[in-house]
């Protein structure tokens, strides 16, 4: 096994553990706002740059500092961005080395649901490796679900997740220095009777999608509330649902981790977003990769063409950009008869359709990377 199989595997193991047992109890106490958290005053809750749509609370920042600090010990080498805390350049653009392994962190993905009691939030944890999302965590403390994946290996949900790893990982877990050979926790977490593979209907049972007008839709329309943007955000809502093309419904759950991950599950058939940030995404679009679904940047491009599912991608495809602040995602669909990959030109026909009625907001990237910067480090 490849060092980088060896690290995909080490990093899955040990955030499953980290995000169910270390840090879900802060985020759960401060959702019910118990404990430390009972006063609004103990919650701490901002607005992030007098934007009451987008804020902040002490506990994204608690279960932020918690989570890099158990990343940075084990895996002192590797680099650290999430959206609470993190090394910004002058610009507000990350300076990224795509050489050295990348931890992508949202303590809390949809904070407003997070403190108006919505459980459809979740603590979002990737992994990228060579630039490109590889490992993606993403867990929903509130309802106890998780989902877990490693490109090449396949996507999971486990249910009353906080109690199924307690039960399978020594209570030690995070101080032991010696650790068994291979990965029996991980795979005993898949090996789990509440850990289905996904998506959970299989993608031949999920059928063919003849076009824009069969197809569920999930999108969010942002913290950003200016006037030009929102106006070009409800024209586009407008097109796509009395357009030439419009789709069979739109739905808005209020966390791009969540939306994706219900792509990935069959649950939804697409979702599109203009001007989300890396750790918005990244981890679930992994999910959705393993589940035999597609992620597409705002130009159209495909996803990592090293998933487990043995369709490949158009033969012009690029490869899916993190750092771009647009994102599609198709759910899995199953070829025709007697056309071998006509399921992932269909995901490809769908997101260009679905982008092509989208008006444009020009986001500056998350990231550019080092070498374009003039930086000797």
């Amino acid at each position: 096994m490849s060092s980088n199989e060896d690290l995909k595997h080490e990093a899955l193991e040990f955030v499953l553990f980290l995000v169910t047992q270390v840090a879900r109890s802060t985020f759960v106490d401060a959702f019910w706002r118990r404990n430390e958290f009972e006063s609004n005053e103990s919650l701490g809750l901002v607005d992030k740059l007098g934007n009451a749509a987008d804020c902040v609370t002490v506990a994204d920042m608690r279960l932020e500092k918690l989570l890099f600090g158990a990343l940075g010990r084990r895996f002192p080498e590797h680099l650290l961005v999430g959206e609470e805390t993190h090394s910004l350049l002058d610009e507000g653009t990350y300076e990224y080395d795509q050489s050295r392994p990348t931890w992508i962190v949202d303590p809390i993905d949809g904070t407003n649901n997070f403190v108006h009691h919505f459980p459809q939030t979740s603590i979002s944890v990737a992994l990228a490796i060579d630039n490109s999302p590889a490992v993606g965590v993403v867990y929903m403390p509130v309802m106890d679900t998780l989902y877990f994946g490693s490109i090449g290996h396949g996507s999971y949900r486990l249910e009353n997740a906080s109690a199924q790893i307690s039960s399978i990982y020594p209570a030690d877990y995070l101080q032991a220095q010696d650790r068994p050979s291979g990965f029996i926790y991980l795979d005993a977490a898949k090996a789990s009777s509440q850990c289905q593979k996904l998506p959970l209907i299989s993608a031949d049972k999920l059928g063919h999608i003849p076009g824009l007008g069969a197809c569920a839709v999930l999108t969010e329309h942002g913290s950003d509330r200016s006037p030009q943007v929102v106006g070009k955000r409800t024209a586009t809502i407008s097109r796509l649902l009395s357009g030439p093309m419009s789709v069979q419904n739109l739905r808005i759950l209020g966390a791009a981790t969540i939306d994706i991950v219900n792509v990935a599950c069959g649950s939804a058939d697409m979702y599109f977003e203009i001007g989300p940030h890396v750790w918005d995404f990244a981890a679930a679009v992994v999910v959705l990769i393993e589940a035999g679904g597609a992620a597409f940047d705002g130009a159209g491009t495909y996803s990592p063409a090293s998933c487990a599912q043995p369709s490949p991608p158009p033969a012009a495809a690029a490869a899916f950009d993190m750092w771009n602040r647009s994102i599609c995602a198709v759910r899995a669909i199953p070829d025709m008869p007697g056309l071998p990959g006509s399921g992932r030109k269909k995901q490809a026909e769908l997101a260009a359709n679905l982008l092509s009625m989208v008006d444009h907001i020009q986001y500056t990237p998350d990231g550019i990377p080092k070498k374009d910067l003039g930086i000797d480090k």
